[in-house]
């Protein structure tokens, strides 16, 4: 999964590319088939280009973050200290560093990292009849590469 910033640097890059390209053909259609994206997406971002002299990021509508990217390399410096930790205690710890977040902004910002947040389950204990047929198998497999080993001459 990619992180948020490195999808925004890409962007940057193809709006770049774009751009280069655009005062180079001149023919929209050209360049969104070599940009591998649509004919309208590319003169958007043409007419703010002559506009703005540049690609102005627009101030979007949504939930402001609650977290810094300093915070989020907080974060990731807790989850590879101990991948065991459960949510809960990642979120104490990062109280401690001084950021004030739910448990589920800790999900979220180990999501958007690409880490698995849960904790592993305890696995239920072999049955007698499992131990058995292990053991069985595993010592049918042990016999059979010893005879075959001097079966074969080594």
């Amino acid at each position: 999964m990619e992180s948020l910033h490195s999808e925004e640097k890409h962007l940057e890059s193809l709006h770049f590319e774009t751009i280069k390209l655009l005062e180079e053909v001149n023919s929209t259609r050209m360049v969104a088939k070599d940009v591998g994206c649509s004919q309208s997406a590319v003169s958007k971002i043409w007419t703010k280009y002559k506009q703005h002299g540049k690609v102005v990021k627009v101030k979007r509508t949504g939930r402001p973050r609650k977290t810094s990217k300093r915070q989020d390399k907080q974060l990731k410096a807790i989850y590879l200290e101990n991948r065991k930790c459960t949510t809960r205690q990642m979120k104490k710890k990062w109280e401690e560093a001084g950021v004030n977040v739910c448990d589920r902004t800790v999900q979220n910002g180990l999501k958007e990292m690409g880490f698995s947040y849960r904790k592993a389950k305890r696995k239920p204990s072999l049955m007698l009849k499992q131990k058995r047929t292990r053991l069985f198998l595993a010592d049918r497999t042990c016999a059979e590469q010893y005879f075959m080993s001097f079966s074969t001459g080594f």
